[in-house]
């Protein structure tokens, strides 16, 4: 799955570095359900079964390489659901590398996966409603809001509004 100049790729062991750095930033941490810091140990674990599919596992994180720079980040699908034919997206790029529109492309390469092998009917995005990059993202993906969830996530000591956007895929 390829758009552009990125390229999704299954992760490999030697990404174990960079997914420390990615997983433990601490400014991102209240994105997350994650609260603690990840340790190798439990990260190379991860790198082992993260070839399972993702009919079992309901979740699949993929590689986002740019052809430059090699991996600049981390695209997930999460909760799918094969009956509905739906799945979350979730999109980490790191610091260094974002505003360069590594986000979109993989944004873009994900579709065609998910058009071309998943047959999927939608795919969502929460986003924070104070999250005004990842809101500007998804929108420029073609995504559309459908539903804010009052109070919805707990971080930093204070309940956060979180924003729903859909994309339909096949009507």
């Amino acid at each position: 799955m390829t758009y552009r100049n990125i390229r999704l790729r299954a992760l490999e062991p030697q990404d174990l570095d960079f997914l420390f750095q990615i997983e433990n930033q601490v400014e991102w941490l209240s994105l997350t359900s994650q609260r603690v810091p990840l340790s190798r140990f439990v990260l190379e674990q991860y790198l082992a079964e993260a070839h399972l599919p993702l009919e079992q596992v309901k979740q699949y994180r993929f590689g986002a390489e740019h052809q430059t720079h090699g991996l600049v980040g981390f695209i997930d699908l999460y909760d799918f659901d094969a009956h509905h034919r739906r799945a979350g997206v979730g999109i980490v790029i790191a610091p260094e590398f974002q505003k360069n529109g590594y986000a979109l492309g993989s944004l873009k390469a994900l579709e065609t996966y998910i058009q071309e092998v998943l047959n999927l009917h939608q795919i969502y995005a929460e986003v924070l409603t104070q999250n005004a990059q990842a809101q500007q993202l998804f929108q420029k993906a073609g995504y559309r809001s459908s539903v804010i969830f009052k109070d919805w996530w707990f971080a930093e000591g204070q309940f956060h509004d979180m924003q729903v956007y859909q994309k339909i895929i096949h009507d």
